[in-house]
């Protein structure tokens, strides 16, 4: 088994390049044929993510839990639909034992993935996040991405204050781009609710295909549940 601590992170992207399949003489594909058909070739691939930004005790609370520093999960890649050599990735990073990770982070290339620049939506203390721009959390995970018709970017997360306990609060935040994925808006709280109502859980993002300014959300809520007599878990 393979330690964090003594692999460099990578995230790799596989650029899809749309263009001929041209073999050389001696029958091999090049790693970029000229556009022009649906024949997919794969370029080499891209590192994205290096090691993390995030500063031991970011998170600003007690995690009781181990955090992998340098750890990347769950990544994404969303390709423009108005221009297919821009692409935004994003991802986990530094993920936290017990769930969720100490931050998000973001990265956009409009070379079709040959070169990347990272941002990173403030969806945590460690990213930015604080009381005033609504980014107060200690934790987020479930990343996903949208491109808009019009190149807006909206990127959701769900953002955690605890991993457990009455106190817990869970929260869906969506964060805009109006460059592409370059800089990233205030996060928007689309529910923020106490364990009691429910954990949020599960997000994902949808732009409208044919009008910019409609962006839709959807996310799980999970009841408290208790046991019974029976034996059954049932909710509350």
């Amino acid at each position: 088994m393979f330690r964090s601590q003594q692999l460099a992170p990578l995230i790799f992207v596989l650029v899809l390049l749309l263009g001929p399949l041209i073999t050389s003489a001696g029958g091999a594909a090049p790693a970029v044929a000229a556009a022009g058909s649906a024949v997919p070739v794969v370029s080499t691939p891209v590192q994205v993510a290096g090691p993390s930004p995030f500063r031991d005790g970011c998170e600003g609370a007690p995690l009781r839990s181990r955090v992998y520093r340098n750890s990347v999960v769950e990544p994404m890649l969303a390709v423009d639909p108005g221009d297919c050599r821009r692409l935004v990735a994003i991802w986990q990073q530094d993920r936290i034992a017990t769930s969720s990770s100490s931050g998000v982070l973001t990265a956009v290339s409009d070379d079709g993935g040959q070169i990347w620049t990272s941002s990173m939506p403030a969806f945590t203390r460690c990213t930015g996040g604080t009381a005033s721009n609504g980014g107060n959390y200690p934790r987020a995970t479930d990343p996903w991405l949208a491109i808009a018709p019009n190149g807006d970017v909206y990127a959701l997360a769900l953002a955690v204050n605890a991993f457990a306990g009455p106190e817990t609060t869970s929260a869906m935040l969506v964060s805009k781009s109006l460059d592409g994925g370059l800089t990233w808006g205030d996060p928007v709280p689309l529910t923020r609710d106490p364990i009691s109502a429910g954990f949020n859980d599960k997000g994902t993002i949808t732009a409208d295909p044919f009008a910019a300014q409609f962006v839709y959300a959807v996310w799980d809520r999970d009841l408290l549940a208790e046991q019974t007599t029976s034996g059954l878990v049932e909710p509350r």
